[in-house]
């Protein structure tokens, strides 16, 4: 923005404050010196977080943020615990594999009991 535009700008804001400066110093003359701080030519190139995040808005920005980092936290502790799954999956076919041992050797001990009489 050219410094002339930034003054009268900067004035017309002064000037629009509820709690006026003092009298002592015009609006005009405050702006112009606040203008006059502002750097010169074209090497700093800020721009405002609004445009940045003007396509999603902010607020949809951090709770985007905030479901990513929880999956990552999730991802992580499943990652943790897959060893207790590996473990806990083995124990429980273990346990089937026996059962199904004594169910049979049951059944072999009926046959064989029931051929006897």
């Amino acid at each position: 923005m050219p410094s002339d535009a930034a003054a009268t700008r900067l004035t017309e804001l002064i000037e629009a404050l509820p709690h006026a400066p003092a009298n002592a110093i015009p609006p005009r003359i405050i702006a112009g010196r606040l203008v006059a701080m502002l750097p010169k030519g074209k090497a700093l190139d800020v721009r405002s977080l609004d445009s940045a995040f003007a396509a999603g808005g902010l607020r949809e920005t951090q709770v985007l943020m905030a479901l990513c980092a929880l999956a990552v936290m999730i991802l992580i502790i499943l990652r943790g615990l897959s060893p207790f799954f590996a473990w806990a999956r083995e124990r429980r076919e273990s346990a089937t594999a026996s059962r199904r041992r004594g169910i049979n050797n049951y059944a072999t001990l009926i046959k064989t009991g029931s051929e006897t009489h």
